[in-house]
């Protein structure tokens, strides 16, 4: 968390030299349970949004990999969540749009917060994959979804997000007096 908290405000790169320390003395130790693997979620998340997105698979593949032998379902799904994403980036659209049905029954198997976050991300990702694969009409009405469901969370990240794919669906339906202010 004190890696992430410097990631949250855009000093991504104290973020990750504090994740690497953080990794290898939490490894180290054996820490129980999934905490190194939700680290190496985070890890992956700050890499991908830096365009690092081969880095951003290794820590979402070895964060798979510590959630699997701690026996602790939300890394993991998180980790290919984040792999979904990492396909998006790099417009992978086939892949995330066969991945997702899967992702979201696990994420709508997860239980108190893991539920309600995975299934927002994976809300957005449906947007943004429709957005590349379907007709605007269709996204815009996933994204509008999304927004709903990061809004009644409060997941302002994934709010905006949603809003963005919106955006650009108005704009392909040649609305942009609609798309301005999404």
């Amino acid at each position: 968390h004190v890696g992430g908290a410097p990631a949250a405000g855009a000093r991504r790169g104290g973020a990750l030299e504090v994740g690497r320390v953080a990794a290898a003395e939490g490894l180290a130790q054996g820490l129980i349970r999934g905490f190194p693997a939700r680290l190496f979620n985070m890890w992956a998340n700050a890499l991908r949004e830096l365009g690092d997105l081969d880095g951003a698979r290794r820590r979402s593949e070895e964060a798979i990999e510590l959630g699997e032998r701690a026996a602790f379902p939300p890394p993991i799904v998180q980790a290919r969540i984040d792999l979904l994403y990492a396909d998006l980036a790099a417009d992978e659209f086939g892949r995330a749009s066969r991945l997702w049905p899967e992702l979201h029954a696990q994420a709508a198997a997860m239980k108190a917060w893991h539920n309600w976050l995975t299934i927002g991300r994976l809300a957005t990702a449906r947007a943004e994959i429709l957005l590349a694969t379907s007709e605007p009409e269709v996204a815009a009405e996933a994204a509008h979804e999304a927004i709903d469901h990061a809004r009644r969370v409060g997941r302002r990240k994934y709010e905006v997000a949603s809003r963005q794919v919106l955006g650009s669906a108005l704009l392909a339906q040649r609305r942009p007096r609609d798309a301005v202010g999404v």
